[in-house]
């Protein structure tokens, strides 16, 4: 409110506040009132005015807040809008064990949830070049914008906590002068002691007044003679406006929490619908709703033009009697009622015409209007609504009663988890992990290194290791090139040594042709495409060079036979999978399901035909 001492209240504007304590008794609460209604403290001025209301219940523990904007648009007219909202009395008393207690709940369960957030995103982002992991990233999709809403409303709820920390109420608030006293003059703001003011400042003061109108000790109590000319004392009233700043900047954020949980809650009953598909005759409804969507599209418009024609309608008929047919949105929102609720207001006494007179045309279009909307919005539209949600549902029943029934998919899960806890059958990681290797396709890593070293009982630092490099455990193109020269080199150095100086044996073209040869084809065992241009080498043809050669490949014989192996074993994997899938796919197009097409895995090309080792000999 607004009346005549102008003041700095924390958390509004400058402006003129009035203070009304509930300590008032009856008589003195509506002297006060009459005062203020007298005062006129709303004029042509006037912008704003807001009134702010709040109660605790120390028996319940609970706040209660209402505010009440009120404002004057351009056109000079006034325009209201009020909020209450109730505040829950948390006790965050940290000298009580229970208020200690309610701190360290509200703080772990904010601490819990950011753990469960990163172990979230540990678990979906782990192993990303694993098939089933992406996959299951992509579904997961609205799980993980769930918990991160979930967490954005937490630090939320840590902020308002944090706050009510610092929040206490008193039991009174020293405001006014003496407001409960009669004497007193109303509304006069809170003066400081004349006894602790300095003394200069009093004899200044003293001066304002004649001998004769100064009484004696004047201005020591409210009510007497030059009391307003003390200085205000304002403590009381910026402690009253801090704590209504603090409870209407909760009263927000407890608002916007809440609306945020209930999207959150709404989003967690959509995705459960969603989820309930995986059981045949659980999933009818969920199903149902899903499958009418584009029907219920095409509805909704046909629905939101014809409402909007005879809300238009109704506003011509109706607009000069009817309340709620007075604007195009109310008339929107009053057929909306029609169709949920039956429920037409006060348009069944317009209907019905009363003491009112029309005439003969408005009464024929009175009553096409009125009878016209109920049978066809009511009845007509309803129907038809109802109808193809039945038609749908009808479709689903058929095909969910020749599925499995909830009582015999929950008798199969119970056993499962029986078996693996008395150890007959794996665990749903392992099958899991079975399910992720074979997924895997033939992308798995071999470490060469390793299974060289130990075929030619070479250390990590021998010089013979030069002949294959490896880099992050896959074969590369530069890497064997560097290593074909090196070992060039190397086999070069030692016949001039053996030979004393002389030159090294030297092999045909064609001999060195089959060695790159057989090199390239463990290269593509081992998963990397590689080709050696055949110019390059002429300069690789030492004696000492081909024995090098002859024990690399000897080496990584083993590491192509796995391959060979592995492939095989994953081809057969993938062909079971496609033939379950191509089963499953034709159960579901023979029940009219056309939706589903058979999973096709993707194949890397098979292994080189196996190294023949003889034809690599000198």
């Amino acid at each position: 409110m607004f009346t005549h001492f102008p003041r700095d209240v924390p958390g509004k504007p400058v402006g003129f506040p009035i203070f009304i304590e509930t300590a008032l008794d009856e008589m003195r609460l509506a002297e006060a009132l009459v005062y203020t209604e007298d005062s006129n403290y709303m004029d042509q001025r006037s912008e704003t005015l807001t009134v702010q209301m709040g109660i605790y219940n120390p028996t319940m523990r609970v706040f209660g807040y209402g505010r009440a904007d009120v404002e004057r648009d351009i056109n000079g007219v006034w325009k209201m809008t009020m909020r209450f909202n109730g505040l829950a009395a948390w006790d965050y008393d940290v000298n009580s064990s229970q208020g200690r207690l309610q701190v360290l709940a509200d703080n772990l369960a904010i601490i819990m949830a950011a753990i469960y957030l990163v172990w979230f995103l540990l678990t979906v982002f782990s192993h990303s070049h694993i098939t089933v992991q992406l996959r299951r990233a992509k579904h997961q999709a609205i799980d993980f914008c769930l918990i991160c809403a979930m967490a954005g409303a937490l630090v939320l709820y840590y902020q308002i906590v944090a706050r009510m920390l610092d929040f206490h109420a008193q039991s009174e608030y020293q405001v006014y002068d003496a407001l409960s006293f009669s004497p007193a003059r109303f509304f006069l703001p809170a003066k400081i002691n004349v006894t602790s003011m300095d003394p200069n400042e009093v004899t200044l003061i003293e001066k304002q007044f004649t001998d004769a109108d100064r009484p004696t000790d004047w201005a020591l109590e409210a009510g007497q003679p030059g009391r307003w000319e003390l200085p205000d004392n304002n403590t009381g009233l910026n402690e009253y406006g801090s704590m209504m700043d603090h409870i209407d900047w909760m009263c927000d954020r407890q608002a916007f929490y809440g609306a945020l949980q209930g999207i959150i809650a709404l989003v967690m009953i959509f995705r459960m619908l969603h989820l309930w598909n995986f059981q045949d005759q659980v999933g009818t409804v969920t199903r149902t709703l899903f499958g009418v969507l584009p029907e219920l599209g095409e509805f909704a418009i046909v629905l939101a033009i014809l409402m909007i024609l005879y809300a238009s309608y109704g506003i011509i008929v109706a607009g000069s009697y009817v309340g709620h047919y007075t604007t195009l949105a109310d008339a929107f929102y009053s057929l909306f009622v029609v169709i949920v609720a039956g429920d037409g207001g006060d348009m069944h006494e317009f209907a019905h015409r009363g003491s009112a007179e029309y005439l003969s045309v408005e009464y024929w279009n009175m009553d096409l209007w009125y009878f016209s909307m109920w049978i066809f919005f009511f009845f007509v539209l309803t129907s038809y609504l109802l109808g193809i949600i039945g038609f749908t549902l009808a479709y689903q029943k058929e095909i969910s009663d020749s599925g499995n029934a909830p009582s015999d998919e929950i008798h199969a899960i119970l056993t499962e988890n029986w078996q693996v806890l008395r150890r007959k059958g794996p665990s749903n990681r392992k099958i899991a992990k079975m399910l992720e290797y074979a997924l895997d396709g033939l992308d798995n890593e071999i470490d060469i290194n390793a299974i060289l070293r130990r075929q030619l009982k070479l250390d990590e630092d021998d010089v013979d290791m030069a002949i294959v490099h490896t880099d992050n455990m896959t074969l590369d193109h530069q890497d064997v090139e560097q290593a074909l020269f090196e070992a060039h080199n190397l086999a070069m150095a030692k016949a001039q040594h053996g030979a004393g100086g002389r030159g090294a044996a030297k092999l045909s073209k064609a001999d060195a042709a089959l060695i790159l040869q057989a090199v390239n084809s463990v290269m593509a065992a081992a998963g990397t495409v590689y080709s050696v241009d055949l110019e390059q080498a002429e300069e690789l043809i030492s004696t000492q060079q081909h024995h090098i050669y002859d024990a690399v490949l000897a080496a990584v014989a083993p590491v192509y036979e796995s391959a060979a192996r592995l492939w095989a074993e994953q081809v057969a994997m993938m062909e079971e999978m496609e033939a379950m899938s191509r089963a499953l796919c034709a159960q579901a197009h023979a029940h009219g399901d056309s939706s589903m097409s058979p999973f096709q895995a993707l194949r890397a090309s098979p292994p080189a035909s196996k190294l023949s080792f003889k034809d690599v000999r000198t």
